[in-house]
């Protein structure tokens, strides 16, 4: 079995879900993931945080485990830059991007 979770996503929580990312690898955990969302509970006054930058982010802070948008919306975007979005992260990962998409 693999376990992961998904990393609080409201903007005012960043630094919490990269520790958190940080604490999750250090006891095991297989993946970390960020939802794609403009606002948090549809609510906004509460933005989110971007899912690719802070994949970024926890690509960075991170070194083994997995790190995955749950779910990378495809309608918001372009496919190339949806692609371009992957490819980046993949690279900045060493090849650990899960790419949930939807």
């Amino acid at each position: 079995m693999q376990l992961g979770f998904v990393v609080p996503f409201s903007l005012q929580l960043a630094d919490v879900a990269i520790e958190l990312a940080r604490r999750g690898e250090e006891v095991g955990v297989d993946g970390v993931f960020v939802f794609d969302h403009l606002f948090v509970n549809e609510n906004s006054e509460r933005p989110a945080v971007s899912c690719f930058p802070m994949l970024a982010a926890l690509a960075a802070a991170t070194s083994s485990c997995r790190i995955g948008s749950l779910v990378a919306r495809v309608g918001i975007t372009t496919p190339t830059m949806l692609v371009h979005h992957c490819d980046t992260l993949q690279a900045l990962a060493h090849g650990r991007l899960i790419a949930g998409l939807g």
